[in-house]
């Protein structure tokens, strides 16, 4: 008679609609409506994008003495190609209408690429869309008088005096495309352009992308059938890359020149007044190239590892023509260099306790750097570094996402364990019509051995009592987990509050604690960053009595998806059930370039942090749950297992997420269901 109340409860339970975690989905984590993107045009006007509070389409923004004025909204006939779609996913975007916007080099006009067209906001605000279709990725020439972007697999400019468009590069196909970022640059360098114009506007660099001989998979939407299944070339580990090679075009004569590139990967490519460069990576990650294009690629900068070489895409920052910033390794850190091309070059500060996220800038006036942070590891600042040892102010804030500077000014994107994320302009915040969560946090950060971990506790805790433990995990070497941030914890408070703790913790991999913390989990992926969690809940347990160690589950997406599944295969003794977002369960069928970073190019690393092999191991309530479009961790991995546990003869949950992709988000109500059934199978196995 108890397990049949119980029964019921939960069924009320998944019926029931909860006011937090409906407004939560409907407003997207409390982002709709906040300022994002700011960028400053050639005369210093402030601009940004906007939604709504409960929509996602963005409108652009100017901020200004009198506060912010509405630029443009745009109009809803918004169908975007398959490739905006893909590039969108990349890029995770969760916003419609105008996602970014191209303020001219030379004035103050403003390009807003929209579902494929471009529109142009003239100096006198006036707008006109260019009679230019299926754009994708423009950019302004320097002088401010074209714009180039790709169209079906080939580079084309339009000409704003003649209003004509004209076809630049010729040939391209699905397979050789031109000027277009293959996807593993998209997804796992930030690389998300494949050209660059030279300064002087006369040439053009682009990125001939090769995939002939790369495995095609394709995404088939159960739902409907009709519809024929879309494709994209994958490389997975051990097999075929894409093969990229570097051609240059003068615009007036059409004259090619070919290049090729001694590497795997064109990791990064930019193109300034003192050179066009590109960051160059071997198959392994372990040598990484920056390069200079003369008559011939000469190398500027050579780092190297026996586990892998981090990438920026923020370097070089030239100073002149004889020096440049970029990053070196000293001792356990990537520390700021000022290269020299004469005389070497030196390190800019004598000692750090930091990670650098990012170069923001060099300003010539300061003859300073601003670099984005990790002193405090999930709550990055910013720092200011003097090329002449001289002593500059830092800026004040803290939490700093994103940074804008343009002679003195600063826009900061930021986020606080107090306030959901906002946009300060020198200081001053920008209003936005955004919602407010209602739910306060009931959250505290903890160091316990070497690990920073969070607990949260439900309002209603009561002290004396012990409670079951839900761990909230990723640790995958790409993402600190433990952040300073409300919107991080709002739903883990929700949990907390039906009757959990929820704790996280960062394992050693992680980044923003030093070159050995990240390195460590090298071919380590099928024991370390487990072993870690388990050691970090039981150190936390010896602080907290509170914590239950006889209850604990654990709930994760992506990498942390795979962690949540690992924990009840490989330690059933310790964690009693899991839900596993959008696992990978066999890294050979994860990408090339992220996996061969950190897994290497051995077979056994592999075979060890599989999930398949460990299915008849399964003693404790697992549910899977996956997108069935996604088109990053494909669903094939979760199928995969589950074929797996079936054949096992263990029992196990599927959720299938029909049509969702790796980011479910967007969607209101699988985001809303989700969690209600997440919640649900908790409160049942815990």
């Amino acid at each position: 008679m108890k397990r049949l109340l119980a029964l019921l409860a939960l069924s009320q339970l998944a019926h029931a609609q909860d006011p937090f975690l409906k407004e939560y989905c409907e407003t997207r984590g409390y982002l709709l409506g906040r300022p994002v993107k700011a960028r400053y045009t050639h005369g210093g006007r402030l601009l940004y994008l906007q939604s709504g509070a409960q929509t996602r389409s963005q409108s652009l923004y100017e901020w200004g003495p009198q506060g912010p004025r509405l630029v443009l909204s745009p109009d809803q006939n918004e169908k975007l190609s398959p490739e905006e779609k893909a590039r969108n996913e990349r890029k995770r975007q969760i916003g419609t209408g105008f996602t970014e916007f191209l303020p001219s080099p030379t004035d103050e006009k403003v390009l807003l690429p929209l579902a494929g067209r471009l529109i142009l906001i003239e100096q006198n605000n006036q707008t006109r869309t260019l009679p230019v279709q299926n754009a994708i990725d423009p950019k302004w020439s320097p002088d401010g008088l074209k714009i180039a972007y790709v169209k079906a697999q080939d580079i084309y400019l339009f000409n704003l005096k003649t209003n004509s468009e004209e076809q630049v590069t010729h040939g391209g196909s699905l397979e050789i495309t031109h000027g277009l970022a293959e996807f593993v640059a998209q997804e796992e360098m930030r690389r998300h352009s494949g050209y660059c114009w030279s300064p002087d506007s006369r040439q053009i660099a682009y990125e001939v992308a090769d995939h002939r001989g790369v495995e095609i998979w394709y995404i088939s939407d159960p739902l409907h059938p009709e519809n024929a299944p879309a494709r994209q070339y994958y490389p997975r580990p051990f097999k075929a890359n894409v093969k990229v090679s570097l051609e240059i075009v003068e615009l007036r004569s059409g004259k090619i020149r070919q290049l090729a590139l001694p590497a795997e990967y064109l990791a990064s490519m930019q193109w300034t007044k003192e050179a066009l460069t590109l960051q160059l990576q071997d198959r392994s990650q372990q040598h990484l190239k920056l390069v200079k294009v003369d008559q011939q690629l000469v190398t500027l900068q050579e780092e190297s590892s026996p586990a892998y070489v981090p990438l920026h895409q923020s370097i070089p920052r030239w100073v002149d023509s004889q020096h440049f910033l970029t990053l070196k390794r000293r001792d356990d850190r990537l520390a700021l260099f000022l290269s020299d091309l004469k005389q070497g070059g030196r390190f800019l500060e004598p000692s750090q306790n930091y990670d650098i996220d990012e170069v923001v800038c060099y300003d010539r006036q300061k003859n300073a750097a601003l670099l984005r942070i990790d002193s405090a590891p999930g709550n990055p600042r910013l720092h200011w570094v003097s090329l002449q040892n001289e002593s500059i102010p830092d800026p004040p804030w803290e939490g700093v996402e994103e940074a804008a500077y343009h002679k003195g000014h600063l826009a900061t994107q930021q986020q606080s364990m107090e306030a959901p994320p906002g946009l300060l302009v020198d200081g001053q915040p920008v209003p936005s019509p955004a919602i407010n969560p209602s739910l306060t946090l009931n959250a505290e950060f903890a160091t316990v051995g070497d690990f920073r971990a969070i607990l949260i506790r439900p309002h209603d805790f009561q002290k004396g009592r012990k409670y079951p433990v839900i761990l909230d995990v990723y640790g995958g070497p790409t993402k600190i987990q433990v952040a300073h941030s409300q919107r991080a914890w709002l739903l883990d408070q929700w949990l907390a509050d039906q009757g959990f703790l929820v704790v996280a913790a960062d394992n050693r991999g992680t980044p923003g604690r030093g070159l050995a913390w990240q390195e460590a989990v090298y071919q380590k992926f099928d024991s370390l960053p487990l072993d870690d969690q388990i050691l970090a809940l039981q150190l936390l347990a010896q602080k907290h009595p509170e914590i239950d160690l006889e209850r604990i589950g654990s709930w994760g997406w992506s990498f942390g998806g795979y962690l949540s599944a690992q924990a009840v295969l490989k330690r059933p003794d310790f964690f009693k059930c899991a839900v596993a977002g959008a696992a990978v369960t066999d890294w050979a069928d994860y990408d090339t370039h992220y996996t061969e970073r950190y897994l290497g190019l051995k077979p056994e690393a592999y075979e060890r942090s599989s999930l398949i092999t460990q299915a008849s191991s399964l003693k404790r309530p697992l549910l899977l749950v996956h997108g069935s479009a996604d088109d990053n961790v494909y669903f094939r991995h979760s199928l995969r297992l589950s074929d797996a546990l079936l054949r096992h003869n263990q029992p196990y949950e599927l959720l299938v997420l029909p049509g969702i992709t790796h980011s479910f988000r967007p969607d209101v109500t699988i985001t809303e269901r989700l969690w209600s059934r997440s919640v649900q199978f908790f409160k049942q196995h815990l």
